[in-house]
């Protein structure tokens, strides 16, 4: 069973918020109602609310929605270096271009659509 966790950006003054308790979400905001953060509340609209996958990349670094990623695809002669960004697809009932523990492990985070 993977752990639930979820990050926000926070575009004033440009961080993420990893660490919160007692989150509330709908589909209008997340209010942390009690933060190990010098923030009382914050808001934050859907797409700034990220979750994350369950997924290491290479480095140990854990793989969230919106994150960029580096990986390679070999076309028989030729290995094209690609950087996309994970989304849930409904229908794969997954992340991708994610979908496995054993492709997570050979790709790099290089940025997210906040920051890249």
């Amino acid at each position: 069973m993977r752990e639930i966790k979820f990050r926000y950006y926070d575009v004033n003054p440009g961080m993420w918020v990893y660490r919160f308790e007692n989150v509330s979400i709908t589909s209008e905001a997340l209010v942390p109602i009690h933060l190990r953060y010098p923030i009382d509340v914050v808001r934050a609209d859907a797409e700034g609310l990220c979750q994350y996958t369950g997924l290491k990349d290479k480095n140990g670094v854990e793989i969230y929605e919106g994150d960029k990623i580096k990986y390679s695809v070999t076309h028989q002669l030729t290995t094209e270096q690609k950087i996309d960004t994970v989304t849930w697809d409904d229908k794969k009932c997954g992340y991708i271009p994610l979908l496995n523990r054993e492709k997570a492990s050979n790709v790099t985070v290089v940025g997210n659509i906040y920051e890249f």
